[in-house]
């Protein structure tokens, strides 16, 4: 038989035992509660000699000061953090946003676990992307970024002959949209038979036009 005694703080404690005696065979399993570590075998058993395996594990930090803290976070690129422990312990938790024209990638909180990790990996602020334009026919495109992303402005422009209708400048906006329809650049000849109130209409190869 082997004398047992549980002196671990904060441990669960699984076996059978009478007056502190537990018999030949027993086994004794030990865990810590959230946000203490073990210090220690996990677990021991009583040999024949009357003798435990090993000694009794303890298990660091207390109920209302853990020792358990998570790695340093940083605020994403174009965002902001605010955590609810400047110390990071155990439990704590951290909520990210993101800057005014950028969307959230990733999870918004992430919190500290009995481990010392986070929940998450910490989410990045990306820049809100429009759709893509393309330059108009018998015209030109330059835009200040090449994702055409938020706060990017697209100028559009017509060559000789062709007159732009429409506005020269698109900006990128928060919602991902542009500020306004893309433009066209119309000939000189059909704004010319327009003006004389002459339309001409033809269709493509292989299309046969019907109707007045």
């Amino acid at each position: 038989m082997c004398a047992f005694r549980a002196t671990a703080y904060s441990c669960s404690l699984r076996c059978f035992y009478h007056q502190d005696i537990c018999d030949f065979g027993t086994v004794c399993t030990f865990s810590c509660d959230d946000g203490h570590e073990l210090q220690g075998a996990l677990s021991m058993e009583c040999t024949l000699a009357g003798q435990w395996t090993s000694t009794p594990p303890t298990c660091t930090g207390t109920r209302m000061n853990s020792t358990v803290r998570c790695p340093l976070l940083e605020a994403p690129v174009n965002g902001a953090i605010n955590c609810s422990d400047p110390e990071l312990k155990y439990n704590s938790e951290c909520s990210f946003t993101c800057n005014q024209g950028h969307s959230l990638h990733g999870y918004e909180v992430v919190i500290c676990d009995r481990y010392g990790n986070w929940t998450a990996e910490q989410p990045v602020c990306q820049a809100v992307q429009c759709a893509p334009l393309s330059q108009p026919d018998g015209g030109y495109l330059n835009c200040s970024g090449e994702n055409q992303t938020f706060n990017s402005t697209c100028t559009f422009g017509c060559y000789l002959g062709f007159l732009l209708l429409g506005s020269s400048d698109l900006t990128c906006g928060t919602d991902g949209v542009w500020s306004g329809p893309r433009p066209v650049c119309a000939s000189n000849y059909h704004l010319f038979l327009a003006k004389v109130g002459l339309i001409i209409l033809f269709c493509r190869g292989g299309h046969t036009f019907r109707g007045q």
